[in-house]
């Protein structure tokens, strides 16, 4: 007979999914509490189905069996059924719960419903399925907090940042893309808000890219004009001309081609995005943020 369980005081959060789990993770805290509950189930069913066979099913069950028959189910119903919320399962789970409190109890009523319940366990476990990251992709992903550091105190771009990272693991390169010119689109919208901007029908936030990035040269341009020559004027034109470099850059390589699908992206494409969204986010970063409202103050 397996041991009888003793019921943790606090369930393990096993359907949190928006974490990394490992496989030690896994067979931990979901595949091996699951399979400790399909133990002491099989065990129990193994007892049940020999006593219907045997011809003992409409004997009652002695008051000991019950007992045992109760804690171990307890355990199973815990681990297979309640931590895994399984609520196909609930309606048998109620049922052996209150077939093991009636007075009259057989071997043959309780070993129906603890079939009922491994079936209905092995199928709902074929609906469940699992994504498996490279060992690369997760790096990524667990990292983002140092390779991002930068750009993540400065502008609100993490869930995006984060679901771009999500998607080369998917191997959805074109969603990657996707989430990272949104972040670019949030740098740019912040440097058009640095260099006052402004469009007498509608704010910057519906803005053409384009557009914006028109603005933008040309105030950075007559920004950097206004210092007189020397270190000042130099710092001021290559950020402003580097950041327009960049945007425009991003508007013909990715931005325009994966809003209007005019192309596919290979991986590749998106581990190169990755590295240039993020590269210039940080380096943007150091000059403004997404609530910079006036004009950098300190050059270089």
């Amino acid at each position: 007979m397996p041991p009888v369980g003793i019921l943790p005081s606090k369930p393990h959060p096993i359907w949190d999914s928006r974490r990394l789990w490992s496989l030690w993770d896994m067979m931990n805290f979901t595949l091996g509490t699951f399979w400790d509950g399909l133990k002491h189930l099989q065990y129990e069913l193994a007892i049940t189905r020999e006593n219907v066979k045997s011809g003992n099913g409409l004997a009652l069950i002695e008051d000991e069996d019950r007992s045992r028959l109760q804690r171990n189910m307890q355990f199973a119903i815990h681990r297979c059924v309640d931590e895994l919320q399984i609520e196909t399962a609930e309606r048998v789970c109620s049922e052996i719960r209150f077939g093991l409190q009636k007075p009259i109890c057989t071997w043959m009523a309780i070993n129906t419903l603890l079939e009922e319940l491994w079936k209905t366990l092995e199928w709902e476990m074929k609906q469940e399925h699992f994504f498996h990251y490279k060992r690369d992709d997760v790096r990524r992903l667990e990292t983002i907090e140092t390779d991002w550091q930068k750009t993540l105190q400065r502008f609100s771009v993490k869930d995006e940042a984060i679901a771009a990272l999500d998607c080369y693991g998917f191997r959805d390169f074109n969603a990657c893309i996707f989430h990272l010119m949104r972040i670019a689109e949030i740098g740019l919208r912040a440097l058009a808000k640095e260099r006052a901007v402004s469009f007498p029908d509608k704010p910057i936030e519906w803005a053409e890219w384009q557009h914006l990035i028109d603005q933008i040269s040309a105030k950075g341009k007559a920004a950097a004009q206004s210092f007189p020559v020397g270190q000042e004027r130099d710092a001021a034109r290559d950020f402003y001309s580097g950041a327009v470099h960049h945007f425009e850059g991003f508007k013909d390589k990715y931005r325009n081609s994966v809003m209007h699908m005019r192309r596919n992206y290979d991986e590749l494409d998106a581990l190169r995005s990755i590295n240039q969204v993020r590269d210039f986010m940080n380096g943007l970063s150091a000059k403004i943020s997404e609530k910079t409202r006036g004009p950098i103050k300190r050059w270089p």
